[in-house]
């Protein structure tokens, strides 16, 4: 699935220079998909910042994955890899 621009929603926001963000964002993506370079395309002009947190949830297996912003592009952020937080799926 592709990224919907504006899609992520800013959680918590970190109040001075050495505080983070907290971004959610539900798709249908994998995390994985999430991880690859430039997936978060409006990061900048949404004001996310290098360290901030960025949780993901999969619609369609409600796997919920965590990622740190690594850098920023022009308009872009580059997350970390995957690393899964939670899943809804029944035995886990």
């Amino acid at each position: 699935m592709t990224y919907v621009a504006k899609s992520p929603f800013l959680t918590t926001q970190g109040i001075g220079n050495q505080s983070i963000a907290v971004w959610y964002h539900s798709s249908a993506d994998a995390g994985a998909a999430v991880d690859t370079d430039g997936f978060w395309t409006d990061a900048v002009v949404m004001g996310a910042k290098v360290g901030d947190l960025f949780i993901h949830r999969d619609t369609g297996t409600d796997i919920v994955t965590t990622h740190v912003v690594k850098s920023l592009g022009a308009a872009t952020a580059n997350l970390t890899d995957t690393t899964t937080t939670g899943s809804g799926t029944v035995g886990d």
